[in-house]
């Protein structure tokens, strides 16, 4: 290979495994704080989509190198259409991190007894007809996570009791004194191993990555 096929090689690298392993990293930390972290379903899809957009975009350099122009603009539009049909709407729920299952339910159970609804539960939703709301949970022990849909009862409007339910989730949580998970030091390293290649790659071709650039740069 000559200079400008290894520098490519480890650009590209970074290019698809920086943000996996960022993703990787500050979900680590996320899940060493002192308290559990409660984010939108619509942020938290959104970051997810940011961090795999580089392995996702992969074949795109490949279909423009062979001039296939109709095939590349149809992915383009299927993956804007897929993303637009997969982004929730902004009241569709929350995804808590750090915190289990059991954690994740108490929590609620408490919240709503606090703001005075009643509801019917289940193993794994709620029903408060006073709100108009109906909650589904689903866990994900292997990130230390918790998602929570949002759906509305009868065609109500759910903006109002659902940020008066968020409210009240961020201060049970505010009252929880939690130490680091294991889960998290575990994505931590994940985040880590993932730079390590493309990282000993660039020290490995660093004298290659610097005359493409140079030669970018100055010619």
């Amino acid at each position: 290979m000559d200079s400008t096929t290894h520098a490519i090689t480890v650009l590209r690298l970074l290019v698809n495994l920086g943000p996996l392993a960022l993703y990787f990293v500050i979900l680590g930390l996320v899940n060493s704080q002192r308290h559990p972290r409660l984010i939108s379903a619509r942020a938290d899809f959104i970051t997810l989509t940011v961090a795999f957009l580089p392995v996702l975009v992969w074949p795109v350099p490949f279909l423009a190198s062979q001039g296939w122009w109709l095939w590349l603009g149809c992915g383009l539009a299927f993956a804007v259409a897929l993303f637009r049909f997969l982004l929730p709407r902004a009241n569709a729920g929350w995804v808590i991190y750090h915190i289990t299952r059991e954690d994740a339910i108490g929590s609620l159970r408490r919240a709503i007894r606090r703001l005075g609804w009643n509801g019917t539960w289940t193993d794994d939703d709620a029903t408060l007809p006073e709100a108009g709301l109906a909650l589904q949970w689903t866990a994900f022990p292997w990130l230390g996570s918790v998602s929570i849909h949002i759906r509305p009862l009868n065609n109500k409007r759910i903006e109002r009791d659902s940020d008066r339910l968020r409210v009240e989730l961020e201060r049970e949580f505010q009252r929880h004194a939690l130490l680091p998970s294991p889960i998290g030091a575990c994505l931590v390293l994940v985040g880590v191993a993932l730079w390590i290649l493309p990282l000993w790659m660039t020290f490995r071709h660093l004298d290659a990555i610097v005359d493409v650039v140079e030669n970018v740069l100055f010619t």
